[in-house]
């Protein structure tokens, strides 16, 4: 059942799998816990219980690693963003599980329009408009190419280049 998954138990256990991977991955970059919980939208505690393993369940981490890991970018992002509605959280998610493990290679066409829909859809706000053309920070980029398949003049090309997301640990 649909309405299962997309507003109940299910969506809640896999949100707290993908907030657990991430807060790991903060921390490991130094984040204190007080940091982590407010990036996450969280309580400090909560933080405190995902980094020591003691929740979510292991089979909910290893799904949301399976996610963060092995599904195609673009299949990460919508996934994410069926379980969360949050745009901070998913930025926050996508780009700590997916971007940082991903590099692509980026390019803008003349034909480029300037309609930003790209802008909107990027979930690590990786898209910006400076001296009237459109730039892709590739370190931000998580390569889930929705700005790519939405773009009304296919005026954006992007091409993964490395994938080390198996390297999550």
């Amino acid at each position: 059942d649909i309405a299962y998954f997309s507003g109940g138990i299910m969506t809640q256990h896999m949100l707290a799998g993908l907030r657990a991977l991430t807060a790991k991955k903060l921390r490991e970059k130094g984040l204190t816990h007080e940091e982590i919980a407010k990036l996450l939208k969280v309580d400090r505690t909560v933080i405190t219980h995902y980094l020591a393993g003691r929740i979510p369940a292991k089979e909910v981490v290893k799904c949301a690693k399976v996610v963060a890991e092995k599904f195609y970018p673009r299949d990460a992002v919508l996934f994410i963003k069926t379980v969360c509605d949050d745009k901070d959280i998913i930025n926050t998610i996508t780009e700590t599980l997916i971007s940082n493990n991903i590099d692509v290679d980026t390019a803008i066409s003349n034909e480029c329009n300037l309609c930003k829909i790209c802008i909107d859809v990027c979930p690590t706000s990786a898209i910006s408009v400076g001296d009237n053309t459109i730039h892709i920070d590739k370190n931000k980029c998580c390569g889930c190419e929705l700005c790519q398949e939405l773009c009304p003049k296919n005026a954006i090309f992007l091409k993964i280049i490395r994938d080390s997301r198996t390297e999550l640990g």
